[in-house]
């Protein structure tokens, strides 16, 4: 009890600061971070200004134990083509069940907006890359657009 108090403000900083890492650890849970902006662009195999209509939503059972994912799919109607070509739909998906512990690749952050416009980056069967496959534009959706145009 003598020496605590003394040595109680030493510790003080450096208990704070593990406790903090913890935290901080726990809550992001191991994801993934974003991809930036020129990784994103020359991973994508289509970049494509759209809007997405009707979803529809699958649960997959990945492994056994407890692993399964929400994979959504969802029309999508291209005003304009920025990279590759037209995708006919986009698919997502989102861990919706981990064995305890488990850490990991989260998916998409965010599902997109259904109705708006939206830049995706995307696979050529259309499935967005993980974690940040898309972003909002802030532009009117214009005509459809089935094919690039040269």
């Amino acid at each position: 009890g003598f020496l605590w108090p003394a040595t109680r403000h030493r510790w003080t900083p450096m208990l704070a600061r593990w406790v903090g890492l913890a935290a901080v650890w726990r809550i992001a849970g191991g994801a993934v971070p974003p991809l930036g902006a020129e990784v994103r662009e020359e991973m994508a195999s289509a970049i494509v200004v759209g809007s997405l209509g009707s979803v529809t939503t699958e649960i997959i059972e990945k492994r056994e134990g407890g692993y399964r994912d929400k994979i959504q799919t969802a029309q999508f109607e291209a005003s304009r083509l920025e990279k590759g070509s037209v995708p006919a739909t986009i698919s997502w998906w989102k861990p919706l069940d981990r064995p305890d512990g488990w850490t990991g690749h989260q998916g998409q952050n965010e599902a997109p907006p259904i109705g708006k416009a939206v830049r995706v980056f995307c696979s050529v069967d259309g499935e967005l890359l993980t974690p940040n496959g898309w972003e909002l534009v802030d532009e009117p959706v214009d005509e459809p657009v089935d094919e690039p145009v040269d």
